[in-house]
């Protein structure tokens, strides 16, 4: 995917790496999760997904605050063509 002006391409690569990771964490807490019969494990687990979720949710905010309005929509219409759904910060 490419940003429209070339000295936003590596903030614009690094929110794509950043939020496949947290949709990739997203997915792996919530099927580990829906595995477990214990229900203290359950809540522990869930304590733990949302610690780290809340971690790469910052550095995702981060990294869109850094690209221009122009920018971000360029890049959630590119994210949606590819995934088939908005970046995690995208229509704000």
């Amino acid at each position: 995917m490419q940003a429209i002006n070339p000295k936003h391409q590596k903030t614009f690569d690094k929110y794509i790496v950043a939020d496949r990771h947290h949709v990739g964490l997203e997915t792996f807490y919530d099927n580990w999760i829906n595995d477990l019969d214990d229900e203290a494990k359950v809540m522990k687990l869930e304590a733990k997904k949302e610690r780290i979720l809340s971690k790469t949710y910052n550095t995702l905010y981060q990294l869109w605050e850094e690209l221009p309005k122009r920018e971000q929509l360029n890049l959630d219409k590119k994210y949606l063509a590819r995934f088939g759904y908005g970046a995690q910060m995208g229509a704000l």
